[in-house]
């Protein structure tokens, strides 16, 4: 089976406010609800679970309209990870996992598709966006943009190879890093409206581009 690991543990820093972002309401929709929508119809997986803080109080008037399942969190964002591994791995034989933070809400069914189907070759499928702004690094006045880019979720991968690399204490925020540098990954650069919440202007963009799908 395939599964799809929603992190739903933020406590949204950034964005302030009491409540979480993900559990914040736009278009009549909690932010959290567009990904798992997205998630449990994707094809290519046959469970979502979502890691969050209990009580999940916030989550579970979804549960039962998704049929998703709940896991804890961990105080940061790979104990969360890598509890949610552990989660799978117990209760089920995993093929591939689709690894998606709750704070992408324009995320669909046919990306997390897209991703997957991809690890037919690969061993890691990674939605990514290429640096259109100019890049600066301290102390160096020549830095070649196109030599990097930017690692968006969903982050798919094969499960066993991504559960036996994956490191807690690693300070790297790409799950790419974490397998060995010769893993044979895809990287996806054509699905540019990967909006991450971080700030309260992001709530009015986020509108936006829901009505602006919803009128096709």
């Amino acid at each position: 089976m395939n599964a799809a690991l929603i992190l739903s543990g933020g406590v949204g820093n950034r964005f302030g406010g009491g409540v979480p972002k993900q559990y914040l309401e736009v278009a009549g929709r909690m932010i959290v609800e567009y990904v798992i929508e997205a998630a449990a119809k994707a094809r290519s997986v046959d469970k979502v679970v979502v890691a969050a803080s209990p009580p999940y109080e916030f989550l579970l008037s979804l549960k039962d309209k998704y049929g998703f399942e709940l896991t804890p969190s961990g105080k940061e964002r790979n104990d969360t990870i890598r509890l949610g591994l552990d989660y799978i791995k117990r209760n089920y034989a995993c093929e591939n996992i689709a690894v998606i933070d709750s704070a992408r809400p324009l995320t669909t069914s046919e990306l997390i598709d897209h991703l997957m189907e991809k690890l037919g070759e690969y061993e890691a499928s990674i939605q990514a966006r290429r640096i259109s702004d100019s890049l600066a690094r301290y102390g160096q006045q020549d830095v070649n943009r196109a030599e990097y880019y930017i690692v968006q979720t969903p982050e798919c991968f094969r499960f066993d190879l991504f559960d036996r690399h994956f490191e807690v204490d690693a300070k790297a925020t790409c799950l790419l890093n974490h397998l060995p540098p010769d893993a044979n990954s895809y990287l996806y650069f054509d699905f540019i409206d990967n909006l991450k919440m971080t700030y309260p202007s992001d709530l009015d963009f986020l509108e936006y581009m829901l009505n602006k799908r919803r009128k096709g």
